[in-house]
């Protein structure tokens, strides 16, 4: 779910532009979506970026293919649409 909620943020932001503190926050909110989608894909430990405590990722061998797959998806979809977004300028009214 917060997959879709970055990629819907970051096609209303093309559009109209980035919410007020985007730009002091903007490497921060990268980094989080990138180590969000290096969980979905169970990242060695050593591939994510600033944290002390690394999340465990999704088991791939507990999880359902389907779901694993679904989050798969999601993280990189998402990763796609922030990034193209992030440098972009809006688009013109």
């Amino acid at each position: 779910m917060h997959a879709a909620a970055y990629a819907t943020s970051a096609e209303i932001a093309a559009e109209v532009g980035p919410f007020p503190r985007y730009q002091p926050n903007r490497e921060a909110m990268l980094r989080v979506i990138r180590n969000h989608r290096r969980a979905a894909y169970h990242a060695p430990r050593e591939e994510y970026e600033d944290l002390t405590i690394a999340p465990p990722g999704i088991d791939e061998h507990a999880c359902p293919k389907y779901l694993l797959d679904a989050a798969r998806t999601s993280a990189t979809a998402c990763w796609s649409s922030v990034k193209s977004t992030a440098t972009a300028t809006p688009r013109s009214r």
